[in-house]
Order: structure tokens, then C-alpha cells, then sequence
């Protein structure tokens, strides 16, 4: 949940991942607690990658040649694909759907264009579709740095509220893409993946024995080890010392091809810990995210 006020306007949204699709779902409520009506323009924007992180990282720009993007205006609906390079490559596609239950005034814009979206010496804090008040330019197909936005604009009265849902996903077929698009398309089925998710929440903590705050401590270790937090690797001097290759890890059962998270026991009292990282551990597992876990037994007695 996120919270914030602006001159009379509060703003709710909730963020919750769709327990049946490969979807995210983020509904903003807007309210009017002033006492003159208002208009309000609500833009989404994220950069489409559609790729591992590791081929992103490594050749973004050439890694965006192969994505096309489409507007597709029955279910406000923006559709990416990336066209495969090879016969290996399976396609992929990303969907991204505005839903209102509100009246929207003057139509529901979009961008695909990250240049056009940002202007020239404007950044993500600053975008000049935004900050001059400029209308999206409707820019679809073959562009070189793809994005996902889009735009509505309601009006609300004193004391009244709207709801827009954002919701953006991927899909592995033409089809699939269309499904998400016209599932996603009714506002209403945010309440139902919000429950579903709930639900699936409350199955996966009691099969492993964790409650919401030990989730919410193993979501912050699977970021830290997503993102390669630096705080948590060891120093430069101690990374220098290593004059091994890969492969000397085999032998300890470690492939070395995943990240790795290393726990070290100098006593007895550290063993829960030990328990505590195994649930860590299935947790993640479960969610896709995968890293190997090392316990190294540093206690003199064994």
C-alpha cells in the first residue's frame, strides 16, 4: 500500500501479484476531499526489457531492436513482443491494461516511445510529457527503447473517488496475450486476485511455518540477492585472496552458477539462524527465485 495527500487529493495504490497469471496489479484510488470539482491525469510508465537480465545488462540497446510494440483500443491495451533470434528463442510478449470503472475524459492515450516519453535532457524524475502538460504521442511498432504508458484523465467532484487499475503481465502466445488483455480489461477483478492472493499467501506461510513478518524478512533477502546488494559481499581484500576457478567448488556440491548466500556458525546459538535461511531458502524456491545455500560450521566442538 501506498499512501500520499496533494492539495486536497489522496491517493491510494495497491500492489498485488495475480496468483493464477503472470500479472502484477496496481490499483490507484483517487479522492477529491476539496471543495471545487477537479481533473485529474493518471500516467503509468515502465521500460519493457521481455529478456533475462543478465542479456539486458550485457547489450541493452541491441537487446531492444528485437521488440514491437501495438495499441490495441477495445481493451485499452498495450501489447510488446519480442521477435525471436533464433529458433531456440521462444517468444515472448508483455501486456499492459488500463481499467477504470470511471467516465474518462477525452480517451485513453499512449506511448511506447521512451525518447518521445522523457524528451531530450529529461529523465524519469522529469519526464516532459508530464512536466509540459504534452499529450502522448500514440507511437507504436518497431521503436528503438520500448516503454509501457498509459494515460487517462477523470474528473472528480468534491468528495468523490475513481479507481484505475494497472496491470501489466506476460504471456508465451498471441493468444495468451489477447486472454490477459480481455481478463484484465474488467476493473472488478482486481477484489478477486486480491483474495486469491491473500489466500495463497496464508496456504504458503503455513505449509512452511512462517509468519508475515519472517515473509516480508525473506522478501528483503531475495532483493538483496536479485540486485547483488554490495553491503552484503565481502570486502576487496577478501575477494582477492581467492585464486580458484569455478569448478574448484564442484567438489563441495556448490555449481556456482546461481547466486550464493553463506551462512557461517561459530556457536551453538546460531544453529536456529541455520533453520531460519532453510525456510529462507524453500521460500524463495517456490517463488522462482533459486541460490545455493552454504553453511559453513566454524564451532571448534562440530
Amino acid at each position: 500500500d501506498f499512501w500520499r495527500r496533494d492539495s486536497g487529493i489522496v491517493t491510494h495504490m495497491e500492489v498485488i501479484v495475480s496468483a493464477e497469471d503472470n500479472a502484477e496489479m496496481r490499483r490507484v484510488a483517487v479522492t477529491n476531499f476539496g471543495n471545487r470539482p477537479r481533473e485529474i491525469e493518471l500516467t503509468s510508465y515502465s521500460e519493457v526489457v521481455l529478456a533475462p537480465q543478465a542479456s539486458d545488462v550485457a547489450h541493452p540497446a541491441f537487446s531492444n531492436l528485437f521488440v514491437e510494440t501495438e495499441f490495441h483500443t477495445r481493451h485499452n491495451t498495450l501489447f510488446a513482443r519480442r521477435r525471436p533470434r533464433s529458433s531456440e528463442d521462444k517468444p515472448v510478449w508483455g501486456v499492459h491494461v488500463l481499467a477504470t470503472t470511471a467516465e474518462t475524459i477525452g480517451g485513453i492515450q499512449f506511448e511506447t516511445d521512451r525518447s518521445r516519453f522523457l524528451g531530450r535532457g529529461h529523465n524519469t524524475s522529469d519526464p516532459v510529457s508530464v512536466m509540459a502538460d504534452q499529450p502522448l504521442s500514440n507511437t507504436i511498432g518497431a521503436v528503438l527503447d520500448p516503454i509501457f504508458s498509459l494515460r487517462c484523465r477523470v474528473r472528480l467532484q468534491p468528495n468523490e473517488s475513481v479507481q484505475i487499475v494497472f496491470t501489466t503481465g506476460v504471456a508465451e502466445s498471441n493468444e495468451e496475450a489477447m486472454a490477459l488483455s480481455e481478463k484484465y480489461f474488467d476493473a472488478g477483478i482486481f477484489e478477486r486476485e486480491s483474495r486469491m492472493a491473500w489466500t495463497r499467501a496464508q496456504v504458503e506461510m503455513t505449509h512452511l511455518h512462517i509468519d508475515p513478518d519472517e515473509a516480508h524478512l525473506f522478501q528483503r533477502l531475495g532483493g538483496r540477492i536479485l540486485y547483488i546488494d554490495p553491503s552484503l559481499r565481502p570486502g576487496p581484500h577478501v575477494l582477492a585472496l581467492n585464486r580458484l576457478t569455478q569448478s574448484r567448488l564442484w567438489g563441495h556440491g556448490i555449481g556456482g552458477d546461481l547466486p550464493i548466500v553463506i551462512l557461517r556458525l561459530e556457536r551453538e546459538e546460531d544453529v536456529p539462524m541455520a533453520r531460519q535461511l532453510l525456510r529462507a531458502h524453500q521460500y524463495l524456491s517456490a517463488k522462482g527465485q533459486e541460490f545455493e545455500l552454504v553453511i559453513l560450521n566454524d564451532h571448534p566442538s562440530g
